[in-house]
């Protein structure tokens, strides 16, 4: 008996691993899983993280530099005796720490235009990132609802398939009894082979988009299970969607690129202007001691003749301008663009949802009436047939309408610039939104 015991309880050991708890995935929850494992999202993080330090890299040319400068002196005092005598020689050290001090007082406001393209670079990044994070959300979103589409198509296939088994069995009743012909019940077993066939396509697509689903995530497939809420919320006038894209992130990361290529012409042209720099030295300790020494020197530096290469350079900034100024008007024309297109797919697939719910009523209806006619005898199983048919073809067209007015939902959304509804702590970005230099 004891051995008994001991063998369950080994192979339920085993068997455990395989009966993993199934998690139950809300769009939000799943959109957090999908941040938390992009490496895209991971990789302008560390983009924004390096515009930064550029950032503070040129901040530090503005600042003035300090060093301490320690220098040692060993040398050989060498010696002749008077009247041919032996040389004798003697060692001899000395030491000293100098202070120095260097400060650039004008040059162009060079570093202070560096300074602050490299700040609009930084905040351009991270709109894009923003940007990034809305474009994953429609992603999953719309793979989201595919699966939802998927999962109930699969359901209403199943139902139909067993209405028609029903049918077929009692078309075989009948024409045993003599009471149907059985062209009637070739008919009704074709229906169902080629429903079949159509359920067995179906689980190849619902596999396929679970296990992609399941790549984004970094769940397997088998482990969740996805809800969706089961109304839709509100949708707002046009006008507000086209209002709101003038934040939207990709239209402020172009906006704060044409702020960098402004920035950067204007360091550029620093480079005409005379650099004027001061530098002072103190010597603060020495061995052996003396008088203590400091000095300021004051330098001018004015640029004559470099064969074009700055003009070249300045030249090279303004076509950058030009090209930041023109990739921002096409941005805000696209976001336009895409509104308007979302807008209207959104009320279309809509209105046709509407219209589908109401027609998948009357359809379901039509096929239970002609088959209590049929019971009568008073309509043919063609009838019967076609009502289910029609019924069928109405149901799965109204389950794909549902799932895609969702994702044109969303589409609107994003195209509108609206913020994701799920941050991951993974993909946190450092605050690069101070004050403008």
């Amino acid at each position: 008996m004891r051995r008994e015991f001991l063998i369950l309880g080994a192979c339920c050991l085993f068997a455990a691993p395989a009966f993993a708890a199934v998690r139950e995935l809300t769009l939000n929850d799943a959109y957090a899983l999908a941040q938390e494992r992009s490496e895209s999202l991971a990789i302008a993080a560390e983009d924004i993280r390096i515009a930064e330090a550029r950032y503070w890299q040129a901040v530090s040319a503005v600042l003035p530099q300090v060093n301490f400068i320690g220098t040692v002196n060993t040398q050989n005092n060498a010696g002749s005796s008077i009247n041919g005598g032996s040389s004798t020689g003697t060692r001899k050290d000395r030491w000293e720490g100098r202070l120095q001090i260097t400060q650039t007082i004008f040059n162009g406001f060079r570093e202070f235009n560096a300074a602050a393209a490299l700040k609009a670079e930084g905040r351009s990044k991270t709109a894009t990132l923003e940007r990034n994070r809305q474009l994953l959300y429609l992603d999953v979103g719309d793979l989201f609802f595919q699966i939802i589409q998927l999962d109930q198509d699969t359901a209403a296939l199943q139902e139909i398939l067993g209405t028609l088994d029903d049918r077929r069995k009692e078309l075989t009743d009948r024409v045993s009894l003599g009471r149907s012909r059985k062209s009637e019940l070739l008919a009704s077993e074709t229906e169902l082979a080629d429903t079949q066939a159509s359920m067995e396509a179906l689980q190849g697509l619902r596999g396929a988009a679970r296990e992609l689903f399941a790549f984004l995530i970094g769940v397997p497939s088998s482990q969740f299970s996805l809800h969706a809420g089961s109304t839709l919320p509100p949708a707002e006038k046009l006008e507000a969607y086209l209002w709101k894209t003038g934040v939207r992130p990709d239209i402020v990361a172009a906006d704060e690129s044409q702020t960098a290529a402004e920035r950067s012409t204007s360091a550029q042209r620093g480079q005409f202007f005379p650099t004027i720099g001061v530098e002072s030295n103190y010597l603060a300790l020495e061995d052996p001691e003396r008088v203590q020494e400091w000095n300021i020197m004051v330098t001018a530096e004015l640029p004559v003749f470099d064969g074009g290469l700055r003009i070249a350079q300045l030249n090279e900034s303004k076509a950058r301008l030009r090209a930041s100024q023109l990739n921002l008007s096409r941005a805000r024309r696209l976001a336009d663009h895409e509104v308007r297109v979302a807008y209207n797919n959104f009320i279309s697939s809509a209105n046709q949802l509407v219209r589908l719910r109401q027609a998948e009523n009357t359809a379901r209806e039509s096929y239970e009436t002609q088959k209590k006619d049929y019971e009568l005898g008073r309509a043919s199983n063609l009838d019967v047939l076609a009502a289910l048919l029609r019924w069928k073809d109405i149901l799965r067209g109204r389950i794909g309408t549902e799932a895609k007015t969702q994702t044109n939902l969303i589409a609107l959304q994003v195209a509108a610039g609206e913020p994701t509804p799920a941050e991951s702590p993974k993909t946190q970005i450092p605050n690069t939104k101070g004050p403008r230099p």
